[in-house]
């Protein structure tokens, strides 16, 4: 990975440790600490839209795609006619080859997609093995190597660059630990000013610092801040300041998983698929294997289930359902130091 703002860290205080060079794609950003829309619950960021179209955090991707075919005459092998392969470009019906060049291989600055070929590589059969661009992999060509190894194999390397910036799904996090994810991409004149006119970067809430328990952070300075959609002053202060935040290498791209074909539970016909299934011997054998858990344990309390704890009793002991929206909100109100009751009474 490639970025303007790739660094390497300079701490030389590692007496007794191996030399390992560290490389962090980071900025020093401006992060508030404050809630916005309920879109930045828990570990959750919401980022100025205007600051990452200005190039902040961006960075490029370097991808290599390498394909090999045997060379004849340097291995003193006669191969058959049928089964010679070769680099070439061909109609393909796994692929579009609008990028490629005759000898197979795509031109410098090709802008590559998902479905595009970037080594065509054919049989004199007629039989395809050109390599194929998969899902969410694009990108422009910026080298082509084509060389060949001491086994008698010509091989050949492709290298695509692809620019990306931030998305919903990405991973960032603090030099401290304070991880999160890019929950929602705000417009500048939505988001929170001071009175001088700094607008804040990412946005972070104040909840994710009691779960996370984040270390080298001192609330001692506040900022006066005005509300971007009404111009209105906001009541509660705001900390606010620049701190260095890093893009890591979890991206909502690279994690795209997904299937439109074949079958969903694995296959009980073939033998490959046998083996990675549970039989039902197997289930009928171990059928009784949790009863020695589920007996009463030795010097164990003696009552089973709800009961109260200061009595001892399971009279007029009942469970009740809340709904997960209440349980939640009570668990968002005890990080603020409030701690909730719930009054039941009898139907």
């Amino acid at each position: 990975m490639l970025s303007d703002c790739l660094g390497r860290s300079k701490y030389d205080h590692h007496k007794g440790m191996l030399p390992r060079p560290e490389f962090f794609n980071g900025q020093c950003a401006i992060v508030a600490v404050n809630v916005h829309l309920g879109y930045n619950q828990e570990d959750s960021l919401v980022m100025n839209r205007a600051s990452l179209e200005r190039g902040m955090f961006r960075s490029e991707h370097i991808r290599s795609y390498k394909a090999e075919v045997e060379n004849s005459e340097a291995a003193g092998k006669k191969p058959k006619t049928d089964d010679l392969v070769s680099f070439g470009k061909m109609q393909s019906k796994i692929g579009r080859v609008d990028s490629l060049d005759d000898d197979g291989f795509p031109y410098i600055g090709a802008n590559l997609q998902t479905g595009d070929i970037v080594i065509g590589k054919h049989a004199a059969s007629g039989v395809d093995h050109s390599i194929k661009l998969k899902h969410t992999e694009k990108g422009m060509v910026q080298k082509v190597v084509l060389s060949a190894n001491d086994e008698g194999k010509n091989f050949a390397v492709v290298s695509l660059r692809q620019v990306r910036s931030p998305c919903l799904g990405d991973k960032f996090s603090s030099m401290h630990g304070q991880k999160g994810v890019l929950g929602f991409l705000e417009s500048q004149e939505n988001f929170p000013f001071t009175k001088q006119g700094i607008v804040p970067d990412i946005v972070i809430n104040p909840h994710a610092f009691p779960s996370r328990q984040t270390p080298g952070l001192d609330f001692r300075e506040y900022e006066r801040v005005y509300d971007g959609r009404t111009g209105e002053k906001v009541q509660s202060l705001i900390f606010m300041g620049p701190t260095f935040y890093q893009r890591l290498t979890h991206m909502a791209e690279d994690k795209v998983k997904f299937r439109n074909t074949g079958a969903s539970s694995p296959s009980y016909s073939s033998a490959c698929g046998r083996q990675e299934t549970f039989r039902w011997n197997q289930v009928w054998k171990c059928k009784n294997m949790a009863n020695v858990i589920q007996r009463p344990v030795f010097g164990g309390r003696k009552i089973r289930g709800p009961y109260c704890r200061f009595c001892e009793s399971v009279e007029d002991v009942v469970r009740v359902n809340v709904p997960y929206g209440a349980k939640l909100l009570c668990q968002e109100l005890f990080s603020m130091g409030i701690s909730l009751k719930f009054d039941t009474e009898l139907c």
